[in-house]
């Protein structure tokens, strides 16, 4: 009788339970499900003064928005045209995130870290901070944090509504000069030789908002015909289909674990971990002629370029590294040296493609004409290329550094490894100095056929000098004996602080001097949290190293 009573009681629940899952989703109105949308991403646009596929510019739109390439389960691509599609829907959404703490509260945000570009552009007091913003910033004055902050978020809000509108869907060449500005399909109407854009455009919104594919296809084709492809965009759209340096990463990712939790005299483990680095170190590669071909120059002109291109130099040097150290007579010697090296190596390379691939907000992935002052290729190959392949090779020495304690630490006992690792750390030391050295002066070579002047103490110029003094003091003390193979790696993992500083700092916290083409914003307490958390590691190994030692001796 008592389950009886007790199932009589569910009925009533399980039935209106079945009635809830009988009526239509609340986001009934916004299914595509059936829609293909690869033939869209295809389609020609103009953006940031260039030509792009419409996959690029949809991931630059929404990132710079949301600061997420995805969002409620659906890609860049996907959120670009629903916002077109229903934009009553999304202006509702939590989209636009709101990182600083005094903007939260004058926003009456409390624990919420996103709004909606409704509640902003609704909101009286945040649209007047905004506007006196804008307009010190047009006469030339010095914004204060909070109000770079307020307008970057009515930026972020203004995208949005351009976005939702179909202002930024510029897909028509001008019809006057293509040459010129292109166009949106809603700013041609009024000429006849040019309506088919408009139709064609209000065709694709109506059967994606119909979950028709069919007739979402044949409008797609229709843009496609209308405005011929190039290789480059074709190449592009590969580019960002593939993802190359993701899997990059992952093959690093997966031969750093299978070398290092394996043992050292397995071979099969061992060929295993090696195909994974050189699958990733092909994958890089090729990353990097893409996008090399796609922008028609070397990919090193912001952070994120110069994080990839740095990853991918550090498994170059260990390659060249390994090789040198292949003379050796022993293949078995060989073999054990190289498997530490590649472990270092792969650690440091995964860990600077996991950043670019996890931070788009911070490190901006689009692809951007270069500005005036950087516009020759052959200055940009020998002097950017060779200073950032000098902080591969130091970033080499600091993934060699970390091992080296790791091993001081719990492996003490291992000195022919760790007389190897030294080797290897103060080799790739030697590599960047020269490097280093040679980018400076090219540097100043370049400086005085751009601004007149080879040397004038800029904040970039001076840490490029700050950090070479550093290396070269390493490198001193090590030749007359004055550090031990210990001392070299703590040497060689704080040193890469003046890299740091050389690299990051002074576009992302001095945010001064004439290299303001690589200035940013981004990342600033990640970095710092990362420093603080990397110098405890070397603390807390130093420390274990240190008191193994005194229990040793007593």
């Amino acid at each position: 009788m008592k389950r009886m009573e007790q199932i009589n009681k569910l009925i009533p629940f399980i039935f209106s339970l079945f009635l809830i899952l009988l009526l239509p989703s609340a986001s009934w109105g916004l299914d595509s499900s059936l829609i293909d949308l690869r033939g869209l991403e295809r389609v020609a646009l103009q953006s940031g003064g260039r030509i792009k596929p419409f996959s690029s510019f949809a991931r630059e739109a929404v990132v710079f928005v949301t600061s997420k390439a995805k969002l409620a389960g659906k890609n860049s691509t996907a959120l670009l045209i629903d916002w077109l599609a229903y934009p009553d829907h999304w202006e509702i959404q939590p989209l636009i995130p709101v990182t600083n703490k005094e903007l939260r509260e004058f926003l009456h945000l409390h624990d919420a870290k996103r709004i909606s570009p409704k509640a902003l552009s609704s909101s009286p007091a945040f649209m007047s901070e905004a506007e006196k913003a804008s307009l010190r910033e047009e006469r030339g004055e010095t914004l204060t944090f909070l109000e770079k902050k307020t307008l970057e978020l009515y930026q972020k809000m203004s995208l949005f509504y351009n976005s939702a509108q179909g202002t930024t869907w510029t897909i028509v060449p001008n019809p006057q000069n293509p040459q010129q500005r292109w166009l949106a399909p809603y700013q041609i109407t009024t000429d006849p030789k040019f309506k088919k854009y408009s139709d064609l455009f209000e065709a694709l919104l109506n059967t994606y908002r119909k979950n028709d594919n069919t007739g979402f296809q044949t409008a797609v084709q229709g843009l496609l015909s209308a405005v011929p492809s190039s290789r480059a965009l074709a190449l592009e759209v590969h580019y960002n289909r593939l993802h190359p340096f993701r899997w990059s990463w992952w093959f690093y990712l997966a031969g750093l674990l299978i070398l290092f939790f394996t043992p050292d005299r397995a071979a099969f483990s061992s060929r295993l971990g090696y195909s994974g680095m050189i699958a990733g170190f092909i994958f890089h590669t090729y990353g990097f002629v893409l996008r090399s071909l796609i922008a028609g120059r070397p990919p090193v002109s912001n952070m994120y370029e110069s994080v990839i291109w740095v990853s991918w130099s550090v498994v170059l040097f260990s390659l060249f590294i390994s090789f040198l150290a292949g003379r050796d007579k022993s293949p078995i010697t060989r073999a054990y040296r190289a498997r530490y090296l590649w472990i270092a190596s792969a650690s440091v390379a995964a860990f600077g493609l996991i950043l670019a691939d996890s931070l788009p907000a911070a490190l901006d992935p689009s692809i951007s004409p270069l500005v005036p002052v950087l516009r020759s290729n052959f200055w940009l190959t020998i002097h950017v290329l060779t200073i950032t392949l000098s902080y591969g090779a130091f970033a080499l020495a600091l993934g060699i550094g970390h091992l080296t304690l790791f091993i001081f630490a719990f492996k003490p006992e291992k000195e022919s490894l760790l007389n190897s690792l030294t080797q290897f750390s103060y080799r790739s030391i030697q590599i960047g100095v020269i490097l280093l050295a040679a980018g400076t002066i090219l540097g100043g070579v370049w400086a005085n056929y751009s601004w007149g002047r080879f040397w004038g103490w800029d904040p970039k110029e001076t840490w490029a000098l700050i950090a070479l003094l550093i290396y070269l003091a390493i490198m001193h003390c090590r030749f007359v004996g004055w550090l031990t193979p210990f001392g070299l790696a703590v040497g060689a993992i704080l040193a890469f602080l003046g890299v740091l500083m050389a690299w990051y700092g002074v576009n992302f916290v001095l945010a001064a001097g004439l290299h303001s083409y690589g200035f940013g914003g981004g990342g600033i307490s990640d970095v710092g949290a990362f420093i603080i958390a990397d110098l405890l590691c070397v603390a807390v190994l130093s420390w274990i190293y240190h008191r193994n030692a005194v229990l040793k001796k007593a």
